[in-house]
């Protein structure tokens, strides 16, 4: 069984992280990681600012504007511009405007018949 980690919590409780192999502590507490930490929490940091890239022109109305912000999303993906969750957002959000497109396209059509029949039987 794996130990658990010897720091302490702000309210003085132990913490309840595993310790990492080789060490009494868990990643939040290990010493030697702090500037690593450091770095990766500012890293964080840039990297979240780099979302606005898909934001800039998200005008999503027809089903090429949607076929291209998802591949604009993949390639964010693969340069690690933008982390899977928000992707995973972005494609399931992509899906929806899609339906929202047939559907009204549909009724459109629908809406069109309705008129040529009504002519013919007028």
């Amino acid at each position: 069984m794996r130990a658990r980690c010897m720091a302490k919590t702000k309210s003085g409780a132990r913490c309840k992280a595993y310790a990492l192999k080789g060490s009494e502590y868990c990643f939040a507490h290990e010493p030697l990681l702090a500037g690593a930490r450091a770095n990766w929490r500012s890293a964080g940091g840039r990297k979240s600012g780099k979302r606005a890239a898909l934001t800039e022109a998200a005008t999503v109305r027809t089903p090429e504007a949607v076929r291209d912000l998802l591949a604009r999303t993949i390639e964010a993906v693969q340069n690690g511009d933008i982390d899977p969750q928000t992707a995973n957002s972005i494609g399931r959000l992509c899906s929806l405007q899609l339906k929202a497109i047939r559907d009204i396209d549909l009724a459109r059509r629908l809406e069109e018949l309705e008129r040529v029949v009504t002519r013919r039987e007028g």
